[in-house]
């Protein structure tokens, strides 16, 4: 079960799933997840959802990092453009079940 800032899913996320950044072999499915995962999130971002990791990106996922950071719930992310579990993590709340497979996840 994940939970995120309240909201419960039964649906079971990848422990195996890749993490995305630059420098990371990134899945065109993983990048629309975290794409539109920021964009449904209330992070002030918003990005084009294309599957295609870039500048935008980037910049989308540190600015839902810092925001997520702000709300005051643990864990603490780091700022750092990367989605590995912990911001995989707080990003699948933002996305439907299809996404559990392709976003980096701690459950």
């Amino acid at each position: 079960m994940c939970t995120v800032m309240g909201l419960v899913s039964t649906a079971s996320a990848s422990t195996t799933a890749g993490w995305i950044g630059y420098g990371y072999a990134n899945t065109h499915d993983g990048v629309v997840c975290v794409q539109e995962a920021i964009d449904n999130s209330p992070a002030p971002a918003h990005v084009t959802v294309d599957g295609a990791f870039g500048p935008q990106t980037y910049s989308g996922i540190k600015t839902f990092q810092q925001w997520w950071n702000q709300t005051g719930e643990s864990p603490r992310l780091s700022v750092d453009g990367v989605v590995g579990p912990q911001t995989g993590d707080q990003m699948l709340g933002y996305v439907g079940a299809g996404c559990y497979l392709n976003v980096p996840s701690t459950d």
